[in-house]
């Protein structure tokens, strides 16, 4: 290992060191040095090898046969990869990333704006749980230098892990806040240095400004790693627009290249699905996949080649579950008594039903005799609350999430006012507001968001039958529903799958919650009764901010030579 303070953490086949890679020892503050210093991810691996992961109990399958190779997410999950950013103060979703990753063998790493280390070592003493997470070695640091405002926060959009000669390597990817940097100044090839990984740049810099001002979308949003999901079987999904007159999905010339370029490398087959409806535009926002349970499998008597589990953003099963409360409610009955009803499909129906759980009663806030002034302040915020219209996203985040408040104590102002999640509308309004049922279901000259999502299916399930060899894709729909293009409540298929040991178990899923009991206990309901491990976070940092947990993340998948 090259020394720590010799400045340069690059070998041949990474990009040229010309100093812009951060080093620990140019920081002045003593005890922040150390700090940096000694969890400073050129210390050691930013990935767990296959020997390591092996050593740990995790069976790791081979690789394919091409050179490049984009790893679904049943390989096993080497490393995260996670964006600090000031705006974060409590590090909970650092803490639980973090706390289900070790378990998995995995290794966390926690990519810091250089300018705001401070800010980091601050978060990281007041925050127990992690302080000792990171004191034991379970986390690494990699600071990068002179990256914009805002451009560390999405670490899904900057880059994509592939395989280069079957071992890990990063695909150059573009997003808005580094547009016309040169490659060697981009966080990819700053943490490509600082793990020592080949990284490659896929061709978005050939094309003029012209271009870009014809495409304003593509600048940050086709171009970029959240608009490039591998689902089961290798297949590459990305989004565009849908064309009405031609019935296809259509690329910017820059996208297109983009693909094909990855595509012809990998030998591997992609789909194009329609996000053009979505503000941000990303494939990640639709679709994502988790690897379910060998129990689960052999007892639903599903092919070993179907160990996989679609998860689908389904404005028809938001309609299903609040129809169902809307009548409960009439009726005066629990929700407690009513089974969810099946998210579980290959494409068509449902087929099975996973047991309910309550919508959860609202809970006392806990009040203890010596509040210190956070929680007080906390307590007088959330005694304030008078409906819905003073629960949203952004009064949430401004007044109360800066002060850490706990999921639960949110969960109980919602389910006390009947509320529709963080989102200002009470649960009966949902269903009757006519702007909300044109966009997500129809009736109206618009193509709604249910509409849209079936065609998207159909062409996923084309794919992934050919190249997994599974006939029958299972796929849960997830409820989500979408206003001007932004999802009402936090989108939990865009959360974080993380694979680890083989002993039969299925992923583990971090994901958003939606601080809406009846989505919230109904996803989770379906991911254990398929042996999925399930944690739900609180991501409003994101979500208002038009994205959500795996758009913060991005996670190295792992095979054998």
């Amino acid at each position: 290992m090259i020394g720590l303070c010799s400045g340069s953490f690059a070998n041949e086949n990474t990009c040229e060191d010309d100093g812009d890679i951060f080093n620990p020892c140019s920081i002045k503050d003593t005890t922040l040095r150390n700090f940096i210093s000694n969890n400073f991810a050129a210390n050691t691996s930013c990935i767990a090898s296959t020997a390591m992961l092996e050593s740990s109990g995790v069976k790791v399958p081979k690789c394919g046969d091409q050179e490049e190779q984009l790893l679904d997410n049943r390989y096993p999950t080497g490393g995260i990869f996670f964006g600090y950013y000031v705006g974060m103060k409590s590090g909970d979703f650092i803490q639980q990333l973090t706390e289900s990753a070790s378990t998995e063998g995995a290794t966390v790493n926690i990519v810091v704006a250089s300018g705001e280390l401070e800010y980091f070592h601050s978060m990281y003493e007041k925050n127990e749980k992690l302080k000792n997470l990171i004191d034991k070695g379970g986390v690494k640091i990699i600071p990068v230098k002179g990256v914009r405002k805002g451009a560390i926060k999405w670490m899904q959009d900057s880059m994509q892990f592939t395989t280069m000669d079957k071992k890990v390597g990063i695909l150059q990817m573009s997003q808005e806040d580094e547009e016309g940097r040169s490659l060697d100044k981009t966080i990819a090839c700053q943490i490509a240095k600082a793990c020592d990984l080949p990284i490659v740049q896929e061709p978005i810099s050939s094309f003029d400004k012209s271009v870009l001002e014809d495409n304003p979308q593509a600048i940050g949003g086709l171009r970029a790693g959240g608009n490039l999901e591998v689902l089961p079987g290798g297949v590459i999904l990305t989004g565009g627009a849908y064309n009405d007159d031609s019935g296809v999905v259509e690329f910017d010339p820059m996208q297109k290249e983009i693909i094909e370029s990855i595509s012809k490398k990998s030998g591997q087959d992609y789909v194009k699905i329609d996000t053009n409806f979505l503000t941000v535009g990303h494939a990640d926002e639709l679709y994502n996949s988790v690897k379910i349970s060998e129990e689960e499998r052999i007892r639903r008597g599903l092919p070993k080649e179907c160990n996989f589990l679609i998860l689908e953003a389904s404005p028809s099963k938001a309609k299903e579950i609040l129809t169902r409360e809307s009548l409960s409610a009439q009726e005066g009955h629990s929700t407690s008594d009513k089974a969810p009803g099946s998210g579980v499909g290959s494409g068509e129906m449902a087929t099975e039903s996973a047991s309910a759980s309550s919508a959860g009663a609202a809970a006392p806030i806990e009040i203890t005799k010596n509040m210190d002034s956070a929680n007080q302040r906390i307590y007088d915020l959330l005694e304030s609350v008078q409906d819905c219209k003073d629960l949203t996203h952004t009064k949430i985040y401004d007044q109360i999430s800066r002060e850490n408040v706990p999921m639960d104590s949110i969960n109980a102002k919602v389910n006390e006012f009947k509320c529709f999640g963080l989102s200002g509308f009470t649960a009966s309004e949902v269903l009757l507001n006519e702007n909300l049922k044109n966009q997500n279901f129809g009736g109206s000259e618009l193509t709604p968001f249910s509409s849209r999502q079936y065609m998207n299916r159909e062409r996923i399930l084309d794919k992934v039958r050919e190249a997994s060899g599974c006939q029958s894709p299972p796929i849960l729909e997830v409820p989500a529903m979408v206003d001007g293009g932004d999802f009402i409540l936090p989108d939990q298929v865009n959360g974080v799958t993380i694979n680890g040991k083989n002993d039969g178990s299925g992923s583990s899923f971090l994901t958003p919650s939606t601080f809406y009991g009846p989505f919230d206990n109904y996803l989770k309901d379906q991911l254990d009764s398929f042996g999925v491990k399930t944690t739900q976070v609180q991501d409003i940092e994101y979500h208002i901010t038009k994205g959500e947990v795996h758009c913060g993340s991005n996670s190295a998948l792992v095979c054998k030579e």
